[in-house]
């Protein structure tokens, strides 16, 4: 269970990582441009994420589905498809897939801003 101070810090590593993502594409997101958004060091990103990219990958795929998506159905497509997309990354380097799956995502985002 984190502190409160916690929840914020892991808050702010997705909020920031989500950013980049939408801002430079998942394939050219490093670790290093989320740290240096948030303000975070390489230990509190794995305090947080022990799995590294990967685990914050899923946390931003389900930050944005809560954020931009009605609860339900679409919500959960969504998730389904880039957690797909990030086990066949993860299974065979690819990333086709997950930049499929959050490019729906980041659509339906900018048409109900």
């Amino acid at each position: 269970m984190l502190t409160r101070k916690g929840e914020q810090t892991r808050s702010r590593i997705v909020a920031g990582a989500a950013a980049e993502i939408r801002e430079r594409g998942v394939d050219e997101v490093r670790l290093e441009d989320v740290m240096a958004r948030t303000r975070t060091s390489k230990s509190q990103l794995f305090h947080y994420f022990p799995d590294g990219k990967e685990q914050l990958l899923l946390a931003v795929a389900r930050h944005e589905a809560d954020r931009v998506l009605d609860p339900g159905r679409a919500a959960a497509g969504l998730l389904a498809g880039i957690q797909g997309g990030v086990l066949l990354l993860l299974a065979s380097g690819r990333t086709d897939h997950l930049e499929s799956a959050l490019d729906l995502g980041f659509i339906a985002l900018r048409g109900r801003a």
